[in-house]
């Protein structure tokens, strides 16, 4: 392909969809950008219950915190994908559908701009091509634990659909059309925009045998995430002059706020040991039920592990079941356990990223300052006792022999906090560096720059009410239809 009309920074979510589109709709000529990966091993690629094997595997940057004053002073490991797919290469394939205050936020964001009404119809259209799938198999643990939540006031327990076919992980990666001669796929780490004036006109490409640039007719589009794609445009010379200057790159415009409103949702697991052997999701399958998903995609080997959970107390508490310990799953357990993870919803704690050199392998700052707002931590406590009330509801306390964690000798609220702090961790729903009305407008463009836009999680106003990945996909649909009427 000797031209290009875009460069597409990112092969994720929102990078894979937007292209898709881009090429299959309107023929344009794009060039997506994706750094180099070694596939982890393909049985943890495809068996949906072998996913939580790939954090921390090839696929995963494993991004790391600053100590957290929230969180005992603890550095957090933060998963993200690398490779086409992005995270949803190593997420757990929920999908939750955006609520309409997910919808309302984005289009209050836009300025009014944007409407419920064309974000909603965006998803439809996004959620006919993914077609996620209801699961066809279901633990013992979960299906009591929805059994115990009927009749419970301001519930909305939920059996999660899964971004699966046919039992097996299916990734928007694989929406990408393998055979069309106007995408392009460069293998590369993106270091900074080239640009003419004030007008992107493409990026350059950090690699071990040297750099090249590699540039677009058109323009370029940032889909690498909440965290390349601030830390790509502060390389770039756009964010906090101050900030940008001691690091040594030369300040293009000043954007206080890139970088800024990171959130993500916190998960707190309540564990409790559990009669029986076994819920029927083992570290190891035995041939029975390997032959059963190879053969139809159904079993345990089929499961997520987060099969259900829901939205409690008015939507302001979300929770995640598993049929196993979640501190040490996949580790052979010597009992069997079950974990209740709780996370605030709409959580107001919110932290920052920051660039400590202007090189594209050193990796930013993250401080992410969760549980800097009383509230949050308040509405954690009270998922807590939330998750204690119902493992003591029928049927489901028929399977519970005691309480791991917190434990009950943790009882006050004091208690609990400190607990919190020990042993919360990140649900991996980072958001908000290149907010949608600050960083950039209702074009998805940044306030005076030419031909240069974002299109990801980065750009979101407020961490999703549930699971993002449905969101995001969306928003690379919508992404696709705003650009396509700006470069008509």
């Amino acid at each position: 392909m000797s031209e290009i009309d875009l460069v597409v920074v990112g092969g994720g979510t929102a990078g894979c969809v937007l292209a898709s589109r881009l090429v299959r709709e309107r023929g344009l000529r794009i060039a997506l950008v994706e750094p180099v990966t070694v596939e982890a091993p393909r049985i943890d690629r495809l068996r949906p219950s072998r996913w939580i094997r790939l954090l921390g595997s090839s696929e995963d940057w494993s991004f790391k915190t600053a100590s957290e004053p929230g969180l005992a002073a603890r550095q957090l490991i933060w998963p993200r994908g690398r490779g086409l797919g992005g995270s949803s290469r190593i997420n757990a394939m929920i999908w939750f559908p955006p609520t309409s205050a997910d919808l309302h936020s984005l289009a209050r964001a836009s300025g009014g701009r944007w409407s419920d009404a064309a974000l909603r119809t965006a998803y439809e259209s996004i959620a006919a091509v993914a077609r996620p799938e209801a699961p066809v198999w279901l633990s013992e643990t979960s299906r009591l634990f929805l059994a115990s939540t009927k009749g419970l006031e301001g519930a909305e327990p939920m059996l999660y659909q899964r971004l699966n076919r046919g039992g097996r992980r299916w990734l928007p990666s694989e929406w990408l059309p393998t055979d069309n001669e106007r995408l392009m796929i460069v293998r590369g780490t993106v270091e900074r925009v080239v640009w003419n004036d004030d007008t992107a006109v493409g990026v350059r490409i950090h690699g071990d045998q040297g750099g090249f640039e590699l540039r677009a007719e058109r323009g370029v589009v940032l889909a690498a995430g909440t965290i390349a794609t601030p830390a790509i445009l502060m390389r770039s010379g756009l964010g906090n002059r101050d900030e940008l200057s001691r690091i040594g790159v030369d300040l293009r415009q000043h954007v206080p706020s890139l970088g800024d409103h990171l959130q993500d949702h916190l998960i707190m697991p309540v564990i409790f040991e559990t009669t029986g052997s076994s819920n029927g999701v083992e570290p190891q399958p035995n041939m029975r039920d390997l032959t059963r998903w190879e053969v139809i995609g159904a079993g345990p080997v089929s499961s997520n592990l987060a099969e259900c959970g829901g939205l409690f107390e008015e939507r302001s508490i979300q929770l995640h079941v598993t049929p196993t310990h979640y501190l040490t799953y996949p580790k052979q357990a010597a009992s069997s356990a079950m974990t209740i993870g709780v996370n605030v919803t709409q959580p107001q704690s919110s932290g920052h990223l920051r660039l400590v050199s202007s090189r594209p392998d050193v990796p930013p700052e993250i401080s992410t300052n969760y549980l800097s707002r009383r509230i949050d931590l308040e509405r954690t406590i009270q998922a807590i006792h939330l998750s204690r009330h119902l493992a003591r509801q029928p049927p489901l306390r028929e399977m519970i022999r005691r309480e791991l964690l917190p434990g009950p000798k943790r009882s006050t609220d004091d208690e609990l906090a400190r607990a919190i702090s020990r042993y919360a961790q990140t649900l991996y729903h980072p958001v908000g560096t290149c907010r949608l009305g600050s960083v950039v407008d209702e074009h998805l463009a940044i306030p005076g720059t030419n031909r240069l836009w974002v299109a990801d999680a980065s750009i979101l106003p407020q961490v999703t009410v549930g699971n993002p990945n449905a969101s995001i996909m969306m928003l690379g649909w919508f992404a696709a239809e705003l650009l396509s009427n700006q470069l008509s």
